[in-house]
């Protein structure tokens, strides 16, 4: 079967970009947590982490639950146009990260 839409094979290139993104935050949060370099905070109610790449904090990690299901964004304020990654993951993403970084996101 075949599609009616405009194929651009580059488009393939954000499926091992996704996957590479995913590897990335896991590593951080577990680096971090083995370093105790965890900013817990809440957004209302909602637990959540955040990572910011230097003092010039023009880079941002967010992880938090959103309906009971994790979710990283990625604020990238650096220039002209600033950038907002949201990365959905599923429950397998708690088995790869510290135990008490999530339960306390799942509070």
């Amino acid at each position: 079967m075949s599609t009616s839409l405009s194929i651009n094979n580059r488009l393939s290139n954000f499926s091992d970009l996704g996957n590479n993104i995913v590897y990335e935050i896991i590593e951080i949060i577990n680096e971090n947590f083995t370093e105790n370099n965890i900013s817990k905070g809440k957004r209302g109610a909602t637990p959540m982490i955040t990572f910011v790449d230097s003092e010039m904090e023009n880079v941002f990690l967010h992880i938090e639950c959103v309906d009971l299901n994790p979710v990283a964004t990625i604020e990238i304020d650096d220039g002209d146009y600033p950038i907002k990654i949201k990365v959905d993951f599923d429950h397998s993403f708690f088995d790869s990260i510290p135990q008490e970084i999530s339960d306390y996101l799942q509070e």
